[in-house]
């Protein structure tokens, strides 16, 4: 992605809410958007002659989109990555059984990152005038984390000290961008469903189906394992 490195936000904003981006950052969406995608008006001014105020309505509804997409709560987007990330999936796999099977994935330093799109149609006039893809992109780097996977289901995820780093394109443009740590809860449930394929590209982000909690971790108390579970440089 182009444009300038994520400006640091303060956790404890963002963290109130459970949002990947604190309030003062949706602010700024309809002034970004007229800055960034100025090209694309511009053109759509040229090539349907639609006047100011049609540009505004334009702006309001690409604005709503991405606050939609982009108030995504932290722990909702963290277990959804992590349900989706590749290694899970092959245990989820293995632990099917027959004998079904336990597994507990034991990482150390570890980036896993997640890719959501969706694409919004701007119509004006009862005309269909452009297309423009939303995209948000989500960079989770924990210092350590354990993700037990039960009889072919992703079960719990207990991570470590966790930085996010959040970003937003419209038609391929910087919006939003932010970095900055967040606080977990220690054991996050991944929900019932049965880890079947990758689920971190495409649609609105679904809930997982327990609430996050913060009981006292019940797992052996391994030491993390670089090399056990994650070979190729904890990036996936």
């Amino acid at each position: 992605m182009t444009g300038a490195a994520p400006a640091p936000a303060p956790a404890d904003e963002a963290d109130a809410a459970g949002q990947l981006f604190p309030a003062a950052e949706l602010d700024r969406i309809p002034t970004e958007l007229r800055r960034s995608l100025s090209w694309m008006f511009d053109q759509l001014r040229r090539q349907t002659g639609i006047d100011e105020l049609s540009v505004d309505n334009v702006v309001d509804e690409l604005t709503q989109q991405i606050e939609e997409f982009a108030q995504t709560h932290i722990v909702q987007a963290v277990a959804r990555s992590w349900r989706g990330w590749r290694t899970v999936q092959e245990a989820a796999r293995r632990t099917a059984g027959p004998p079904p099977t336990t597994e507990t994935l034991v990482l150390g330093p570890h980036s896993l990152e997640s890719e959501f799109t969706r694409t919004v149609e701007l119509i004006v006039n009862e005309r269909k005038i452009a297309e423009t893809p939303i995209v948000l992109k989500l960079t989770f780097t924990t210092d350590q984390a354990r993700v037990t996977v039960s009889a072919g289901r992703a079960v719990r995820l207990r991570p470590g000290q966790t930085t996010v780093v959040a970003e937003v394109t419209a038609s391929g443009e910087p919006i939003l961008s932010v970095q900055r740590p967040v606080r977990l809860p220690r054991s996050i449930p991944l929900g019932r469903s049965r880890a079947a394929g990758p689920d971190s590209r495409g649609g609105p982000l679904d809930e997982p189906n327990d609430e996050p909690n913060d009981e006292p971790n019940d797992e052996p108390n391994d030491e993390p394992n670089d090399g056990a579970s994650d070979p190729d440089g904890h990036r996936r």
